[in-house]
């Protein structure tokens, strides 16, 4: 599938290819759908004198929790329900002592004024909430309901001028209240904001609902085109096809009963393009269009289509022999033909799962998502997105990394949503290895200095390190630490009510990864007060590390933050036995001895290791689950994160038979399936979740290419490499090391078996290829940059 801009419009050609004996028939449906937020929005219905503030408009806001959704301010979210499409929300109103203040200023008097509160509360909770109106006391009862409500307050007489007013939540809910796995507690409270008149009504907000319903307008137009129109849109659209039987079905709202209608965030279904009965032969393929074009009315949109269809018909023959020929030449840098197929679907699902419209505050944009039923922003998925992005279309990946790291101008330290994990570093890092492009490292290091800040626990209200013991905890920002949902420590942190009390490891030794990589880049633009500060972080993060180390069980481990004492489940065994208590490996300086107790575990079969790659959590641990999530699954993000750092360790079991492993997996369960999927079950083999995944899975192609790409090198975190050249058989480069690793490793591809001779100025090395022409290669560890040739012995 490849979409394109168009004048007037866009344009989509869909190549099919069958690889069956048997001619098929395929029916294709392209859904024109609008997103919650484009829907109409609730009206202000205003009278004279009477004025509105919407809740996300604080003046102040004192509390200890923090929840930077998607780019809003603290504690507000995008909410389709509210006034500006925005509410104050999350934990606000079940955290005793928290006030929020505002101020308005009243043009004239208004007699009897009465104050209302917008709000929305679906289950009643435990709380007590006061309003200070200029210094005077009021409670404010809040009752529980599936809609948004008025709760009103009396002020009697209002002199015209500044008022200032605050919202203070004075107590929580009772003891007995638990938060489930997500972190939520019942009662939680949407304010959508405050209105003072001197005529108290429901009507004043006219909620989308009591509004007409959209009017939506579909009809054809000719043979295999159509219009679309509706008033929810200020356009009008004209639809057309150039191959098969079309017609577009009247699908005003969501399907009832289909899987997937369910994760449509809302949108509203507008209608329904459904190709039918294209034909592709037995060993063929069959290629046709989808044009759009846009209009102010259905006469521009009418002729804006004809246009394009002329400009298809003309273009047609053209392009089709360009892929046919370009088809036929050998593609440059390609990868193993055994891995080909399984790259290609892949690379195909990291360019298609592209939403739009996604809105931040002041802008919309387009993101990468997991997959097309997920819209909205992901970091943690977005930077593994990123990743493989790189191998496909690195512009692509620039532009993805960009979405989430924030200038000095923004009002957040950066876009968060979800799993606090800081993949935008290791995403950078590979753009930095690969382009060596100093204005990239210019305009990215202040933005990734911002994200490291806030996540060391130095930004103003960021609760990592509340406890003061360098042992950084997410769980105030988010429910899950390292992307894991049902990881077996961290569900019974939330299920037993122990955020504040538990902290886990992987969140530390990601960010003394993260102060690694920028200490590296502080070092390229001169920044030497950041390095000493960086310097410091590392050496008290990694203090913090080692006092989680369990001596008796030997594993890191989830801790009681206030002693250190290992978390351990009910039958007395140490809770990590998880990949969580494998992340010191990445942030580099572990203790070695215990590095090496961890990475034995990791290849042993029957603990991590399996048939289909390294498992979440240890087998032999009482709380391992076939038939959890991620508990009884391999996942490609934690194994990339391994693999990588085996390299900075010199373990050739990581560096190498991870990733052929990973490789060979994926091939096989893409051949079966032409599916890409999100994990692989350890019980069956096979792979499961959503069936046209990227995101998490997106690293499969840094993998793929570092095993079987002749004249690629590929090093761990430790280590740099520039100006990799292959000639007449011959590979050269040059590298450098900073980190503690004595034995750093490489892995570099020659493109066919046999031996080679590895030679720089630390000495000289006969090293076996693989069948695929794949080597480790032992660098020399230096600081300072030195040159490596690879040649046949």
């Amino acid at each position: 599938v490849e979409c394109r801009p168009a004048p007037g419009g866009c344009r989509g050609r869909v190549r099919l290819v069958n690889r069956t004996p048997q001619r098929r028939e395929v029916d294709l449906e392209i859904l024109a759908a609008v997103p919650s937020e484009l829907r109409r929005p609730p009206v202000l219905n205003l009278e004279a004198g009477d004025i509105w503030v919407g809740a996300e408009e604080y003046t102040d806001l004192q509390t200890w929790a923090v929840r930077f959704d998607d780019g809003y301010r603290n504690l507000v979210k995008a909410d389709a329900a509210a006034v500006a499409n925005m509410s104050l929300s999350r934990a606000w109103a079940t955290l005793p002592g928290t006030r929020i203040a505002y101020r308005l200023d009243l043009p004239k008097s208004v007699a009897g004024a009465k104050l209302g509160v917008r709000y929305l509360m679906r289950q009643r909770g435990t709380f007590r909430h006061v309003l200070y109106w200029d210094g005077q006391q009021r409670p404010v009862e809040f009752g529980a309901g599936s809609s948004y409500q008025w709760v009103w307050l009396d002020l009697g007489d209002v002199s015209a001028g500044e008022h200032e007013f605050e919202l203070v939540v004075e107590a929580g809910p009772e003891p007995h209240g638990q938060r489930d796995l997500y972190g939520q507690i019942p009662g939680n409270i949407d304010l959508d904001g405050f209105a003072l008149t001197a005529s108290p009504r429901e009507a004043l907000v006219v909620a989308p609902d009591t509004q007409s319903p959209p009017r939506v307008e579909h009809c054809a137009v000719g043979d295999n085109r159509f219009i679309l129109r509706t008033d929810l849109i200020d356009r009008t659209y004209a639809l057309a096809t150039t191959a098969g039987q079309a017609n577009l079905v009247d699908r005003p709202h969501l399907w009832q009963g289909e899987a997937f209608a369910e994760r449509m965030d809302g949108a509203t279904v507008l209608g329904c393009l459904r190709i039918e009965g294209v034909a592709v032969p037995a060993g063929g393929q069959a290629e046709f269009e989808v044009l759009l074009a846009d209009g102010a009315d259905r006469g521009k949109a009418q002729a804006g289509l004809e246009e394009m269809l002329a400009a298809a018909r003309t273009a047609g023959a053209v392009e089709r022999g360009a892929a046919e020929e370009a088809s036929a030449a050998e593609v440059p840098g390609r990868v193993h033909p055994r891995f080909e197929l399984g790259h290609q679907i892949l690379a195909a699902n990291c360019l298609m799962n592209v939403s739009y419209p996604v809105f931040l505050p002041s802008e919309t944009i387009a993101t990468y998502t997991p997959g097309k039923l997920w819209g909205g922003l992901y970091a943690w998925d977005a930077g593994m997105h990123g990743i493989g992005l790189l191998e496909v279309d690195p512009a692509a990946a620039i532009e993805c990394l960009n979405v989430y790291l924030c200038g000095p101008d923004d009002p957040v330290d950066f876009i968060w949503h979800g799993t606090t994990v800081p993949v935008q570093a290791y995403l950078f890092n590979e753009v930095w290895q690969r382009t060596r492009d100093r204005d990239l490292l210019a305009y990215f290091y202040p933005r990734l200095r911002r994200h490291y800040e806030f996540l060391v626990g130095r930004t103003p209200g960021s609760p990592t390190d509340r406890f003061g013991t360098g042992l950084l905890n997410p769980y105030p920002i988010f429910y899950n630490s390292g992307g894991w949902d049902d990881l077996p420590p961290q569900y019974a942190v939330h299920a037993r009510g122990l955020t504040e009390q538990i902290t886990p490891v992987c969140t530390t030794a990601h960010v003394v990864r993260f102060g690694r990589l920028l200490r590296r880049l502080a070092g390229e633009l001169g920044r030497a007060e950041d390095i000493v500060r960086y310097d410091a972080d590392i050496v008290r993060g990694l203090a913090a590390i080692e006092r989680t180390w369990d001596v008796g069980e030997e594993v890191y481990s989830y801790v009681h933050h206030r002693t250190f004492e290992p978390f351990r489940h009910e039958s007395g065994v140490n809770f990590n036995h998880t990949l969580d208590s494998m992340s010191p490996l990445l942030a580099g300086g572990c203790d070695p001895q215990r590095a090496g107790r961890l990475l034995g575990r990791l290849r042993s079969p029957g603990r991590f290791w399996t048939a289909v790659g390294i498992s979440a959590v240890d087998q032999a641990a009482p709380y391992y689950n076939p038939d959890g999530y991620w508990n009884g699954s391999v996942w490609i993000p934690h194994q990339w994160f391994l693999w990588r750092a085996g390299l900075d360790w010199g373990d050739a079991w990581l560096g190498r038979v991870v990733p052929r492993q990973v490789a060979e997996v994926w091939a096989r369960e893409v051949r079966r399936s032409h599916c890409t999927f999100e994990y692989v079950r350890i019980a069956t083999g096979l792979g499961g979740g959503y069936q046209h995944f990227a995101g998490l899975s997106a690293p499969v192609l840094d993998m793929i290419g570092a095993i079987s790409q002749p004249g690629r090198v590929t090093v761990g975190y430790d280590s740099e490499v520039r100006d990799v050249r292959m000639d007449g058989g011959r590979l050269r480069f040059e590298c450098r090391t900073d980190g503690p690793s004595s034995r750093p490793m490489a892995l570099a591809v020659m493109g066919s078996p046999g031996r080679y001779a590895v030679e720089h100025a630390g000495g000289r090395e006969v090293c076996e290829a693989d069948d695929m022409g794949c080597l480790l290669v032992l660098l020399p560890g230096r600081e300072e940059w030195t040159e490596v040739s690879v040649r046949p012995a």
